[in-house]
């Protein structure tokens, strides 16, 4: 039991540390390819443009230390109070990067429909995508970082009951 969470916490930060990688040789190949999100805001610009590689790069460095730590744990395992705040930072990061690529998607679509630009109306993505494509935004924006704050405070939850 008390390596089930910590388990559960590798291989979720490991999946996502396979995307921070992809989006690393994303970058590299198509430096290009967020060029557009200048006509939706300067942030969407900035973060995913003009600095996306270090963005992508700092991102990646970040989940590659967090799976480190958690691994450390799996292999040792004990009460990771620490650890659960830089898992709840990890956290915030990914919903605050989850809410990023959601109006940048929203706004690029509103720009080439030849629409004004207004991140915060997500009324044009219901007729533009399909259920499935919205579900896994749905799921990259909540249910990630949902466990990511749950997982940790259930690992550390287990060992209450033991003498340290």
């Amino acid at each position: 039991m008390k390596r089930s969470f910590s388990l559960i916490l590798v291989a979720l930060i490991g999946a996502l540390l396979a995307t921070d990688v992809g989006l690393l040789m994303k970058h590299y190949q198509t430096p290009e390819a967020f060029a557009l999100l200048e006509k939706v805001s300067s942030i969407h610009y900035l973060l995913l443009h003009k600095v996306g590689y270090l963005f992508a790069s700092i991102k990646t460095l970040f989940s590659a230390l967090l799976l480190i730590m958690w691994m450390r744990v799996l292999v040792y395992p004990a009460k990771a109070i620490a650890l659960m705040y830089a898992t709840t930072a990890y956290a915030v990061m990914w919903l605050l990067i989850g809410a990023l690529i959601l109006t940048g998607v929203v706004g690029v679509l509103q720009y080439s429909a030849g629409m004004p630009v207004n991140v915060v109306d997500l009324s044009l993505l219901v007729p533009t995508m399909p259920l499935r494509i919205r579900s896994w935004y749905m799921l990259m924006m909540v249910g990630i970082p949902s466990l990511l704050l749950v997982l940790p405070m259930l690992h550390n939850r287990s060992f209450a009951s033991v003498d340290v």
